[in-house]
């Protein structure tokens, strides 16, 4: 006899003496099968029931349920914003501490990247706004700027460069830009300001250090960064699909050896489920076509050429394709169920198409269509050279194009035009929101977050909730203000 399955009925049964175990038929397996069943279960019981007082991240095992967070905050009167459980972790976890160093710009950015799961460059607006030159007030050494050798004040052009002097006047000679030096490594910091007085080489980016004078429209993503209130938070647009890290793999070569510990399939006469395993980012190259009479199930890849599902009905979880084709008939069964996807193009011609949390890019072609909190940004039609709506569906908290869809109906919808950082299919950023877009798009999913493919990302939201959190820890009166740079994604030159 194999023995139980389950693990503590595995363990009664090696307690056994042998000679009850050779002369077992199955039942005697069966019944401790089912005792180690339960034991399995109130031992699961007592590990949740202990991983539950603690509501950190530990490095591995259990942590406590979600729904418990809401009362370890109320415990330690803690204000929870983040939308996501690990970011709401965090905060109790280190809300002791933050308290302590309370003010300090080592904990916004710590609050930046536990609730926003983003890296920031902090500049305080009070170092941009130009002021007089106060005469008798010695100058700080510039090594305190991790400039070195200090620059020869009896000479007037290096004098002119000395990074504590209050220039508000740019210095056409130098360019001015960040840079890696030796020296600010010692300090803890990945870069200097060279030349802080020169030209500017991006305006308004994280290193441009000009200053200007007194700017009084309320803080935004694009104004009021020059003021002695304000702090700046710098931060890189976020990926999105396209990681720089990507790993490409041809689609034939899934099913190898070598990349079993980055792909999971799962394969019967009637189903196909192939996943990611891990945090890669994996692109899978070459042609997909799928032409089994069975159902696919994709979740968590990106793809370079055209998906096609001749047969099956086709699920896709995650996945990011130029072009994707179901070829499946008949309006019961949806053809393609796509959720958290972006598409350049979809089409399921003659058959249902199911969308939730999707951005199409450029056309939808569909029989019949049934969206919720997508992005349409192409025409949504029936057919390939005409251009009526599809023959009927609903869709909701979407954006169309046109509002007028024939028979489907459309329910709190919008028309607005949404920004991207990029809508380049393939390049970081692509369809991921800006801030210049709508609040109708931004905040306008059924559950009041961001539509489209990055819904379940929590860009926007989490954007948000650094800048709310934020409040309650910075001085009176100081306002923070998120910006994306898109220079921050580049390395910084070394400067020896």
């Amino acid at each position: 006899m194999s023995g139980p399955n389950s693990k503590s009925g595995a363990r009664l049964y090696q307690l056994l003496p042998a000679v009850y175990r050779e002369r077992d038929n199955g039942d005697l397996s069966a019944y401790l099968d089912a005792c180690g069943t339960l034991l399995d279960a109130i031992q699961q019981t007592l590990d949740q029931r202990l991983a539950d007082n603690f509501p950190d991240t530990p490095p591995a095992g259990l942590t406590c349920q979600d729904w418990l967070l809401p009362y370890f905050g109320k415990l330690l009167d803690v204000r929870l914003v983040s939308p996501e459980a690990v970011g709401r972790r965090a905060e109790i976890a280190k809300a002791v501490a933050w308290r302590q160093a309370k003010g300090t710009l080592a904990v916004a950015e710590q609050i930046a990247e536990a609730v926003g799961d983003m890296e920031v460059e902090i500049a305080e607006g009070w170092q941009r706004v130009a002021t007089m030159a106060r005469i008798g007030i010695p100058l700080l050494p510039a090594g305190n700027f991790g400039v070195t050798p200090e620059p020869d004040r009896h000479i007037s052009s290096e004098a002119a460069r000395h990074p504590a002097l209050p220039a508000g006047t740019v210095d056409f000679r130098y360019a001015s830009r960040a840079v890696n030096h030796p020296v600010a490594c010692l300090g803890g910091h990945d870069w200097v300001q060279g030349n802080p007085h020169g030209v500017p080489c991006v305006i308004g980016g994280f290193d441009d250090a000009t200053r200007r004078t007194v700017d009084l429209r309320t803080p935004g993503w694009d104004h009021g960064h020059h003021h002695p209130r304000t702090l700046l938070l710098f931060a890189p647009p976020p990926a999105g699909f396209f990681d720089i890290n990507m790993e490409s793999i041809k689609w034939s070569d899934r099913a190898k050896p070598q990349y079993q510990h980055l792909i999971a399939i799962e394969e019967t006469p009637t189903f196909y489920r192939i996943r990611k395993l891990g945090g890669t980012r994996i692109r899978f190259t070459g042609p997909v076509t799928l032409d089994g009479h069975k159902d696919y199930v994709i979740e968590g890849f990106s793809f370079s050429t055209t998906v096609n599902c001749v047969h099956g009905n086709l699920f896709l979880r995650d996945v990011a394709a130029p072009k994707v084709m179901a070829q499946r008939h008949g309006a019961e069964i949806p053809a393609l169920t796509a959720r958290d996807c972006l598409f350049r193009d979809v089409t399921t011609a003659r058959g249902l198409m199911r969308l939730e949390y999707c951005t199409v890019l450029r056309k939808t072609i569909c029989e019949w269509l049934e969206a919720s909190d997508c992005i349409f940004i192409g025409t949504v039609q029936k057919d390939h050279p005409t251009r009526p709506p599809p023959r009927d569906g609903c869709v909701r908290f979407s954006r169309l194009p046109g509002l007028a869809l024939g028979a489907v109906r459309v329910h709190q919808c919008s028309d607005d035009e949404p920004i991207f950082f990029n809508q380049i299919f393939g390049k970081q950023g692509c369809a991921a929101l800006h801030p210049a877009s709508s609040q109708a798009i931004r905040h306008g999913a059924e559950d009041g977050g961001e539509m489209g493919c990055y819904h379940d990302r929590h860009y926007v939201l989490r954007a948000e909730a650094v800048i709310d959190k934020l409040k309650d820890y910075l001085p009176l009166g100081l306002e923070a203000v998120l910006v994306y740079d898109k220079r921050l994604l580049c390395p910084i030159p070394i400067v020896k």
